[in-house]
């Protein structure tokens, strides 16, 4: 794969991931696609769970759109790269990382009993997410190959989602 490639690549992958982050209010402080030898790029988040995180239905919510905003990544990989297949045949290793951190995420979520969907669930939701924002995360991918790293606030200006977000 070329440099271009996998500069395009990566920055779909990340956009996906911050856009994710605006539009389901999962706080966060920037996105980068500069590579630091072990990823390609990265998304920070903020550890601080929100403050709907103190109710058992917020939790599972909270925790569904964290496992979206993780496989957002992947699935705009597919649908920007034109892969149409979750086989993880085809996944860079990074990718892979996205998709087994969600599981640990359901995983845990069903050893303290909390009823969630399946991964597959996730991988669609999230393939749906990507189709719907597609346009933003091609802005704020754009934006990152140019300028390498933004802040939460710059994502937020790009993607300009409406006060309540469809999610």
């Amino acid at each position: 794969m070329s440099d271009v490639t996998d500069r395009y690549r990566t920055s779909v992958h990340e956009a996906a991931h911050a856009v994710a982050c605006v539009v389901f209010r999962i706080a966060f402080k920037w996105v980068s696609v500069v590579s630091d030898g072990s990823v390609l790029g990265r998304t920070v988040l903020d550890v601080r769970p929100p403050a709907p995180w103190r109710t058992a239905h917020g939790r599972l919510r909270y925790l569904g759109e964290l496992i979206k905003s993780e496989l957002a990544g992947v699935a705009a990989e597919y649908d920007f790269c034109e892969r149409h297949r979750w086989s993880t045949v085809a996944l860079s290793l990074y990718a892979q990382q996205d998709i087994d951190s969600a599981q640990r995420r359901i995983d845990a979520a069903r050893r303290v009993r909390i009823a969630i969907p399946n991964l597959d669930v996730y991988q669609l939701r999230a393939s749906r997410f990507v189709v719907a924002h597609r346009g933003r995360i091609e802005a704020v991918a754009d934006e990152l190959i140019m300028r390498d790293t933004l802040s939460a606030a710059e994502v937020r200006g790009l993607v300009n989602v409406p006060k309540r977000a469809a999610r």
